[in-house]
């Protein structure tokens, strides 16, 4: 992949396809199992030859810097504007998934003259706040996991400032050598098995600086909830979410469809995370960045 100095960090991005300029935030927080991933990214994340697909790896993940300082939500919707200035591209249609959403709703908050139209995927406006807004209560099974979840990720980080990164990772050491599948891990099981092979010879200061990378990601998004935002969109917008969402549950979704007032919802019964390597998802989010309004 090449890559870019932009808005002081090194960015190694890809683009394919010709057409109007999209622009594809990816979900996680980075660290060692992005970085190593040996499998493809883009052929099953967004398959669209009609379109300027535009794929970075964020700062701390995959191929790009891998930065030693904190940094915000804001400083990750910057690096996004800045590569669309490495590009010459006046704005883009933005895909955000998972995480990765989240740095697409600042990116169009902060900066709607870039985002002609936006795509949620599987994400939310706030997945790594432990009392987000609007959640109904009592709270269903998947929305308790999330918020425990999120609870573990807060305890880690603690551990972190207080005995630094080294005592944080190795108290949860099998996360980094033995990461859970991603997404695309059953389309590409040769690449699973490569990936577990390499995390387990990694020495572990490698580990160690990779995992920090991603403790700086969970950090950017701590606390934020941009949900009393939303109403400010005014940008065509989609939002796609899978009621068998175990990570970012199906409720987050709904909130946004709820907030932002042009939302369209697009639900999948009985679907869970990583949906954009499913056919049917890629399709809808394809045919409906196809329309005029929001292809340009």
């Amino acid at each position: 992949m090449p890559s870019a100095r932009v808005n002081g960090v090194t960015l190694a991005y890809e683009t394919r396809g010709d057409g109007p300029p999209l622009l594809f935030i990816h979900g996680g927080y980075g660290g060692p199992s992005s970085t190593h991933w040996p499998g493809p990214r883009l052929e099953w994340l967004m398959p669209a030859e009609d379109f300027t697909t535009i794929l970075y790896d964020r700062r701390c993940a995959g191929d790009s810097e891998y930065v030693d300082r904190p940094f915000t939500l804001d400083d990750l919707a910057r690096d996004a504007v800045a590569l669309l200035d490495h590009l010459q591209l006046d704005d883009a249609l933005v895909v955000g998934s998972s995480a990765g959403g989240m740095i697409a709703l600042q990116l169009a908050l902060t900066c709607p003259d870039r985002v002609r139209a936006l795509a949620l995927v599987n994400s939310g406006a706030a997945i790594m706040h432990p009392n987000p807004s609007r959640i109904a209560t009592p709270h269903s099974p998947f929305v308790r996991d999330r918020l425990a979840t999120v609870q573990e990720r807060i305890a880690t980080l603690e551990l972190a400032e207080r005995e630094g990164a080294r005592i944080a990772v190795a108290s949860r050491w099998d996360e980094w050598r033995s990461p859970p599948p991603p997404a695309a891990a059953d389309r590409y099981p040769d690449q699973r098995v490569a990936l577990i092979e390499t995390l387990a010879t990694l020495p572990d200061d490698e580990i160690v600086r990779l995992a920090e990378g991603a403790l700086r990601n969970m950090r950017a998004l701590l606390h934020v909830d941009l949900t009393a935002r939303l109403p400010e969109l005014r940008m065509p917008v989609l939002v796609v979410h899978g009621d068998h969402d175990t990570v970012v549950p199906f409720e987050y979704g709904l909130i946004l469809a709820d907030a932002i007032p042009q939302a369209r919802f697009v639900a999948f019964p009985g679907v869970g995370h990583g949906m954009l390597t499913l056919p049917e998802v890629q399709q809808v989010v394809l045919d409906w960045a196809r329309e005029p309004q929001n292809a340009g």
